[in-house]
């Protein structure tokens, strides 16, 4: 996925954020995972890509970026199925 979308950050564990917060200096850390709801969201938005909004998606950006859209989004759900891709929300008080 991080390869199909071209990117070059560097992602790890909602846990490992958890201790690198803590090592930093952070107290009363709250983190929220929201892989549930994000893999929701992607698999309703590729439902509506390839399904009622793939002739205007089409016609806004042409059918191979289309394609590459949809290809995109089946690969972030394949890692968001398995857990590999764990989005979060993190809240914390800097001591």
């Amino acid at each position: 996925y991080i390869a199909a979308e071209g990117l070059d950050m560097y992602m790890c564990s909602l846990k490992r954020y958890e201790k690198i917060l803590k090592n930093v200096g952070f107290i009363d850390i709250v983190i929220k995972d929201r892989n549930a709801w994000y893999l929701s969201k992607a698999q309703q938005e590729l439902a509506a890509i390839e399904g009622p909004l793939n002739q205007q998606v089409i016609n806004a950006i042409g059918t191979e970026e289309t394609l590459g859209a949809i290809d995109i989004w089946k690969k972030l759900i394949g890692v968001l199925e398995i857990g590999e891709h764990r989005p979060g929300y993190f809240k914390a008080v800097k001591k």
